[in-house]
Parts: structure tokens; C-alpha cells; sequence
């Protein structure tokens, strides 16, 4: 196949198949690396153009998603660490019956 999508190619070259393969060829036992030989022999999956497409797609719909959780959750952390130190300081006090 000669028509790659550059960013189905980038999602590829970040996924596990992709990396552990590169992984397990990459010499030396104490700082190991990897050289042009391994990449030239990695095995990249290349379904056909409109599929890379669709998957580069929803791949970026997903990873916007998970970077408005995040910051969702990161702005739930600062108010639950607001609340408790206006607890602590006792700026807010709590009435027990």
C-alpha cells in the first residue's frame, strides 16, 4: 500500500504492536538501541486509506475526550482540596448533632 495517512502512521508508530516490536529487536543488554535496520524490518498494520482516516478520527475524538476528563477531574481535585483546607483552617465550620 503506497497512500499512508501521516496520522494513522503516528497513532501506528505509538501503539503497542508497533513499539514492542522495536522493543524486542533493539540491541545491547545494559543501554539498548535501536538502528536503521530495525525500523527498515518493523511491520506497521496499514489497513486501506478510509480506514486510517476513520481511525486517525476517532482516535483524536477519543483523546479530546480524555483531555476534557482530565481537566475535569484535575479541577474536581482543586475544589476538593479547597473545601477540605477551609475544613482544617476551620473558615468553615462543621455543626455535629
Amino acid at each position: 500500500n503506497d497512500q499512508v495517512d501521516s496520522n494513522y502512521l503516528h497513532i501506528a508508530l505509538k501503539g503497542d504492536t508497533v513499539r514492542d516490536q522495536i522493543i524486542n529487536d533493539s540491541v545491547g543488554s545494559t543501554r539498548t538501541s535501536i538502528n536503521t535496520n530495525i525500523l527498515e524490518n518493523t511491520k506497521i498494520p496499514v489497513p486501506n486509506l478510509n480506514e486510517q482516516i476513520t481511525i486517525s478520527r476517532i482516535y483524536e475524538s477519543l483523546k479530546s475526550s480524555i483531555a476534557n476528563l482530565s481537566n475535569k477531574n484535575q479541577k474536581i481535585k482543586d475544589l476538593k482540596q479547597s473545601l477540605m483546607q477551609d475544613l482544617l483552617t476551620g473558615k468553615v465550620r462543621v455543626s455535629v448533632n
